[in-house]
C-alpha cells in the first residue's frame, strides 16, 4: 500500500548528469550565472562542521522505530474530524505558502478534489492553518526542466523539491534559507527519526558550511539487490536452495534448456545492466560506485573482481544460460522470460518481482523463494546501495516567513502515511478501496527506510501465530494479514496474491532478505555522495557508455583482454582525473567535519 512503488522519480546517483546542472542550456539570467561560476572552485562548502553529534543522532524514546505495532482501542476509532482538528501552535490569522508539483497520470481525483485542493491540502488549513497554493504543476517526466527554469527565472515559490545539483546551485546563488534553527526547534521527534532511520548521511548531505539547507527527501533503504529463484525448478533438478554462489551458478546450469535460460539478463531501464547487480556482488565486484581500496575511494567497475566476474558470464552465456539477445532487450521483456517461465534466477529488490502473478496463474505449481546476494568465496557478500538515501531536498525560499510550518506538514504526513489509527483515516488520507493513491496528492513527505521490512516482520508474526490479536494492529498490517491469509487457511489465491506473498511473508521472501541485510549490516554503500566533479560532468556520460558497451561485449564473447584494454582507457580519458577528484572531495569532506 503505496511505498513499493515510491522509487520511481528518484534522482540517481550513477549517471551524474542526469541532475544537470541548472546552468546547462536553459538561459539562466546573468546575476545567477555569476553565482554559481564555472566549476568545483564555486561550489558551496560541504561538510558538517558546526553541528554536534547529536543532531545526526536518531532520537529514540516513545517513537522506538516507528513500527506498524498494535494501537489501543480508543485510537482505532479515530475521525477524520478528531484527526484533523486544530492542533497546538496553529497559525492564527492563517498563512499561505507557495509551492510547485509533480503529476501522475495513475492518480484519479475523489468528486470536486484537485492536486491543488485535496483532502491533505485541508488538512493542513484545518488543523494548522497552513493555506498552500500550487503555483504550477507539471508531469514527473517535465519536472527537472521546468524547475531548472524556475530557478533561473529567480521566481521561486516558498518551497519545492529540488535536486542536489540545483541544491548547490541555490546555495551559490543565495535563493534558499539557512533551516539549522529551523529544524532543531521545530522538527519533532518521529520526523527526526525518519530522517535518520537508515543512518546520518541523509541529513549529512543537506549540510553545507556546518549550516541545515535543505530537508532531505529521504526514502526506502530496502531495494539492495537479491535473488528470486524458482524453487519448483531446484525440486525438479534435484537440488537444494543454493547458500553459495557456486551452488547458484550449478543452478542456473541445471534450469537451462531448449528455450529456458538459467539467469535473467537485461538491461535497467538506463540500459546499464542493472540486472546483474546481485551477481556482481557476488564476486565483491560492483557497478558505479566508489568503494574503499587501499585507503583512497577507487572506482568499482574497474577493479579486478569485476574481471572475473564478467569472465563467469562469458562462460555462461556460451553455455545458453542467458539470452542470446540480452543486450537489446527491454525491462518488459526480462519480465516477460519470468511471468512465462523461461528463466530460473532473476535479480529482485524486496518485492515479488514483476510477472510472479502470470507465473503462478499459468503454472500453479511454481514455486519463488528470495536469496541474498550470495558469496563466491568465505567472505560475506554484500549488496550494493546508493548513498546517501535521498530522492531529492525540501528548501524554502529565502525570506520565507515561516519556515517552520515545513516541519509541522512533515509531522503530519508521517503521522498520517505511517501511524494512521483508524480505518476512517486511512481511507480519507491513503486509500478509500476506488483510490488507492491518495496519499500522493500531498505537498510534502519523507519516506522510512524500511517501512515495509517492519510490515513484513509483523505480518510474519501474525501469521504464523494461532491466536494473533489482528484487531488491535494498524490498517495496513490488517490488510496485508486478510489479503494473505486465504494462503494459510486453504483458501485459493490469485497470482497477485503470490507475488505479495512472496514479498511479504516468511524467512524465503524479499523483505525478509532486505532484514537481514539491515541487521547484519551487509551493505556496500556508493563512498561518494558530492556533486558531480568538474571532469564528471564534462566526461561521465562517455565513460558509462565505454563501461556498459565493453561489459556486453565480453559477456557476448568478446576476449576478457578487453577488460583490461577498457580499464586503461578509462583511466585516460577521465578516469583518473575524476578518481583525483574524488579523492580531494573526501579529503575536503573530513578535514572540514
Amino acid at each position: 500500500m503505496g511505498q513499493d512503488s515510491e522509487r520511481s522519480g528518484r534522482i540517481g546517483r550513477r549517471g551524474f548528469l542526469k541532475g544537470v546542472s541548472v546552468a546547462a542550456g536553459i538561459g539562466l539570467a546573468p546575476w545567477l550565472a555569476a553565482a554559481c561560476g564555472n566549476g568545483p572552485k564555486a561550489a558551496p562548502t560541504k561538510a558538517g562542521a558546526g553541528l554536534d553529534a547529536a543532531f545526526f543522532e536518531r532520537p529514540d524514546g516513545a517513537i522506538k522505530d516507528l513500527s506498524l505495532d498494535q494501537v489501543p482501542a480508543a485510537q482505532q476509532k479515530t475521525s477524520y474530524e478528531q484527526w484533523v482538528a486544530r492542533a497546538e501552535g496553529a497559525y492564527d490569522p492563517p498563512i499561505k505558502l507557495t509551492t510547485v508539483a509533480q503529476t501522475s497520470p495513475v492518480t484519479k481525483y475523489p468528486k470536486g478534489d484537485t492536486l491543488a485542493k485535496n483532502v491533505w491540502t485541508r488538512a493542513y488549513e484545518s488543523r494548522y492553518g497552513i493555506s498552500v497554493e500550487t503555483k504550477w504543476s507539471v508531469d514527473q517526466s517535465q519536472w527537472e526542466q521546468r524547475t531548472n527554469l524556475m530557478i533561473g527565472s529567480g521566481d521561486l515559490p516558498d518551497f519545492f523539491l529540488a535536486s542536489q545539483s540545483q541544491l548547490d546551485q541555490l546555495i551559490r546563488a543565495d535563493l534558499i534559507a539557512d533551516l539549522t534553527a529551523t529544524y532543531k526547534d521545530h522538527a519533532t521527534d518521529q520526523v527526526r527519526a525518519t530522517i535518520l532511520e537508515a543512518g546520518p548521511t541523509a541529513l549529512e548531505s543537506a549540510v553545507y558550511g556546518g549550516k541545515l539547507m535543505a530537508i532531505p527527501f529521504v526514502e526506502q533503504n530496502e531495494t539492495a539487490p537479491h535473488w528470486f529463484i524458482r524453487k519448483d525448478l531446484l525440486d525438479k533438478a534435484g537440488l537444494g536452495v543454493p547458500k553459495t554462489m557456486r551452488e547458484l551458478l550449478d543452478a542456473c546450469a541445471a534450469f537451462t534448456s531448449n528455450g529456458t535460460y538459467g539467469l535473467a539478463v537485461g538491461p535497467s531501464p538506463n540500459q546499464d545492466l542493472g540486472y546483474l547487480q546481485a551477481f556482481f556482488n557476488g564476486y565483491h565486484a560492483y557497478r558505479g560506485l566508489w568503494i574503499e581500496k587501499d585507503g583512497k575511494l577507487a572506482y568499482s567497475s574497474v577493479q579486478p573482481e569485476m574481471r572475473a566476474a564478467l569472465e563467469q558470464l562469458q562462460r555462461m552465456y556460451k553455455a545458453k544460460q542467458i539470452h542470446p539477445e540480452f543486450g537489446t532487450r527491454t525491462e518488459e521483456q526480462v519480465f516477460e522470460d519470468w511471468a512465462n517461465g523461461k528463466v530460473g534466477l532473476i535479480q529482485g529488490r524486496g518485492s515479488g518481482p514483476n510477472g510472479t502473478d502470470i507465473l503462478k496463474t499459468n503454472n500453479p505449481k511454481a514455486e519463488v523463494v528470495a536469496l541474498p546476494v550470495l558469496s563466491m568465496d568465505g567472505e560475506p557478500a554484500k549488496a550494493q546501495v546508493d548513498q546517501p538515501n535521498v530522492r531529492g531536498y525540501w528548501v524554502v525560499r529565502k525570506g520565507a516567513e515561516h519556515p517552520e510550518a515545513l516541519l509541522k506538514m512533515l509531522d503530519f504526513w508521517v503521522s498520517t502515511f505511517y501511524l494512521t489509527p483508524s480505518d476512517e483515516v486511512q481511507a480519507a488520507f491513503i486509500s478509500d478501496g476506488e483510490e488507492p493513491n491518495l496519499w500522493t496528492l500531498n505537498k510534502i513527505a519523507l519516506y522510512r527506510a524500511y517501512k515495509n521490512t517492519d510490515v513484513h516482520n509483523t505480518l510474519t508474526k501474525l501469521l504464523d501465530s494461532k491466536s494473533a490479536d489482528v484487531a488491535s494492529y494498524r490498517p495496513e498490517v490488517r490488510f496485508w494479514y486478510d489479503y494473505l491469509k486465504p494462503a494459510f487457511t486453504g483458501g485459493k489465491i490469485d497470482g497477485y496474491q503470490y507475488r505479495s506473498l512472496v514479498g511479504y511473508y516468511g524467512p524465503n521472501s524479499g523483505r525478509a532478505v532486505q532484514d537481514l541485510y539491515r541487521k547484519q549490516d551487509l551493505y556496500m554503500p556508493d563512498g561518494f555522495f558530492g556533486v558531480p566533479t568538474a571532469t564528471m560532468s564534462r566526461r561521465q556520460a562517455s565513460l558509462d557508455k565505454i563501461e556498459a558497451e565493453t561489459f556486453t561485449k565480453v559477456i557476448q564473447g568478446s576476449p576478457i583482454a578487453e577488460f583490461d584494454t577498457f580499464v586503461k582507457e578509462w583511466k585516460s580519458v577521465g578516469g583518473d582525473q575524476v578518481t583525483r577528484e574524488v579523492n580531494e572531495w573526501r579529503e575536503q569532506q573530513r578535514a572540514r567535519r
